[in-house]
């Protein structure tokens, strides 16, 4: 006869432990109220057991990311330790849209031979997001995660790599993947950009608009809505997305966004 309130999920994390070096792990909050003070008092109390697990554990960082209306669930993270590091929106068009005129640039698929070039745009282009705002988390580290997570979608994680070159050589690149579980789920699949990410040295230049229009033709055939996620403080990419016929959710369907909060375990 009671009724369930808040559960509280630990996860390792065996990929970002590898990259920092520490063992790491991220809690996943749901709780079943909507009324700040009681969502502080039900997170407060499942959150305290399970960060008390993690520690004895020997988990030296934990992350969590939740709904941009849950201000219990963060004023209870902030009584736990946590702090503030990030603000994410998702952002959704269905292919149906008309499609951006974007000049057709020297796009093509990526190949293995691209990866060092890719790993090197990823390194010095991808400079937003929780990890860059911990300075707990070296520069060294928050560049090496993205020198991988490139070179793994080149090799089979992303459906689609495509990049943008001239005679100078790669100027940019954008990675689409389809979330596969969405057609059953709900009735339509949902294409995702999963990362993107333009040279510095050609910022400011319309490539990241070539690059998403591209994009966006590959998605035409396989997926009826586009999602994609970014930082609240990207304002050169909300705004190019948003002229692209993107508009921002509260949340995503795959992509989930929200507020993160960062715990280092006291030493």
């Amino acid at each position: 006869g009671r009724r369930l309130r808040a559960v509280a999920i630990p996860q390792a994390l065996p990929w970002d432990s590898d990259i920092y070096r520490m063992p790491m792990a991220r809690m996943s909050v749901v709780t079943g109220d909507s009324e700040t003070a009681r969502q502080y008092r039900v997170t407060e109390a499942v959150l305290a057991p399970a960060v008390a697990l993690c520690d004895d554990r020997g988990v030296r960082h934990l992350s969590v990311r939740i709904d941009h209306h849950e201000y219990g669930v963060a004023a209870a993270l902030g009584a736990l330790g946590f702090w503030f590091v990030d603000a994410t929106v998702t952002l959704m068009r269905p292919v149906t849209a008309p499609l951006p005129r974007t000049p057709q640039g020297r796009n093509r698929q990526a190949s293995a031979s691209d990866i060092p070039a890719l790993q090197r745009v990823a390194a010095s282009a991808l400079v937003l997001g929780r990890a860059y705002h911990d300075p707990g988390l070296s520069l060294a580290a928050n560049r090496e995660l993205n020198r991988r997570w490139i070179a793994n979608n080149c090799r089979g994680r992303a459906a689609q790599v495509l990049v943008a070159v001239d005679s100078q050589g790669l100027r940019g690149f954008i990675c689409c993947n389809i979330d596969d579980a969405s057609k059953a789920l709900l009735g339509f699949a949902i294409g995702i950009v999963d990362l993107m990410a333009v040279a510095p040295a050609h910022q400011g230049r319309g490539v990241g608009y070539e690059l998403l229009g591209a994009a966006l033709r590959w998605f035409v055939s396989r997926a009826d809505v586009v999602e994609i996620r970014t930082q609240l403080d990207n304002r050169v990419g909300l705004a190019l997305y948003q002229k692209a016929g993107f508009c921002i959710l509260s949340n995503g369907l795959a992509l989930p966004s929200g507020y993160t909060f960062h715990r280092w375990r006291k030493a």
